[in-house]
């Protein structure tokens, strides 16, 4: 679970999904586990994510759509006075306090991202009505909701298309701005900057669920 959920950052790395051997700590900038605010339980630690799956085995969430690290990491040390708090005075209150104004921020900002892939899902269909595109154009631009990153090679491994048909997809998709196209390799890269400002955008930004398209406006 820790390689995959890692994968493609700034932490993927042949160590990433090992089982640690030493001890982890939270918060020290000396490194020293002796000046820690906090020291979870060893040996690793995936606690956030099996969070999520807690929640979704019980039924509150039906998809893995949110997450409470950024939260955290924007009210650190918050977030570590209230372990030190747990760890040394035993305060559960004020923690459990503190992770569900987590839990209620993270999902109003997720419910928006969510709002505003939905209204984006449809301005592409109602951009390729317009134009005439269907088929192979229509089926990856709907797959870019999930996937804004993309490669010819990807797209025809997802659809089991010819390489001349999965290019033409993505030139028409170039042509009126859902993709663009950065070089990369042999080939090139292909990003829809709509979804991927989305999924970007810090949390608590505010996020105008009807904007314009980033092509409508002539960006």
């Amino acid at each position: 679970m820790q390689k995959l959920l890692v994968k493609g950052t700034k932490s993927d790395n042949p160590q990433a999904w090992d089982i640690r051997s030493t001890q982890v700590f939270i918060g020290p900038p000396t490194r020293r586990i002796e000046d820690a605010r906090f020291a979870p339980m060893p040996p690793g630690r995936i606690g956030r994510l099996l969070v999520l799956l807690q929640m979704m085995s019980r039924g509150l969430l039906s998809q893995p759509l949110l997450s409470v690290s950024p939260w955290f990491e924007r009210r650190r040390p918050e977030y570590q006075d209230s372990l030190l708090g747990v760890s040394t005075k035993g305060d559960w209150d004020n923690w459990i306090l503190f992770f569900c104004q987590d839990i209620e921020e993270s999902c109003e900002d997720a419910l928006l991202r969510v709002k505003r892939l939905v209204n984006v899902r449809q301005r592409y269909r109602s951009l390729l009505d317009e134009h005439r595109y269907s088929g192979l154009s229509v089926q990856t631009a709907m797959y870019l909701i999930g996937q804004p990153t993309v490669t010819a090679s990807m797209l025809k491994r997802r659809f089991g298309k010819s390489p001349s048909a999965v290019q033409h997809a993505l030139s028409r998709l170039v042509s009126v701005g859902i993709l663009r196209a950065y070089p990369a390799g042999r080939g090139n890269l292909y990003i829809a900057p709509d979804i991927h400002k989305v999924l970007a955008a810090p949390l608590g930004a505010a996020i105008d669920v009807s904007a314009p398209l980033m092509c409508e406006r002539g960006e």
